[in-house]
């Protein structure tokens, strides 16, 4: 894993837990991650910079981000194994993560991250259009 710790994950579930429904697979909390982190990116990736924001280490990283990853990771993970039988802790903490994007993505909530330069982003949802003037051939 990249952005989280295996002990901050081992706050929300426990260690034989996790190790159950991962099958002790690490790659596999890898790739769960990097999907998290995709999911909260398509939310909040237009207004505020995911790159610098999942490229933190240590302690300057923002809490209820590692919170919702971490929630957003569990619930795939859950939903891989029996997704009729997802615990509705997880469910709920899903949700309520979603939840807080949408309403971050709307501008209803204002969280501290660092905000998108749109100078450098080559993410930009403008588009530009038009053509060369037209070329008068009468005179040739």
């Amino acid at each position: 894993m990249k952005f989280l710790k295996r002990t901050e994950i081992n706050t929300y579930i426990k260690a034989n837990v996790l190790d159950g429904i991962t099958e002790n697979n690490d790659l596999l909390l890898d790739d769960i991650e990097a999907i998290a982190i995709s999911e909260i990116d398509s939310y909040i990736g237009g207004k505020y910079n995911t790159i610098t924001i999942f490229d933190k280490k240590g302690n300057n990283r923002n809490a209820y981000i590692i919170s919702l990853v971490i929630d957003i990771m569990l619930f795939h993970l859950y939903s891989r194994i029996a997704p009729d039988n997802i615990p509705e802790i997880r469910l709920q903490r899903y949700a309520k993560g979603i939840e807080w994007l949408e309403n971050v993505a709307k501008g209803k909530v204002s969280p501290n991250l660092p905000i998108l330069d749109k100078t450098y982003d080559n993410r930009s949802s403008e588009i530009l259009y038009g053509s060369f003037p037209k070329i008068n051939n009468e005179s040739l």
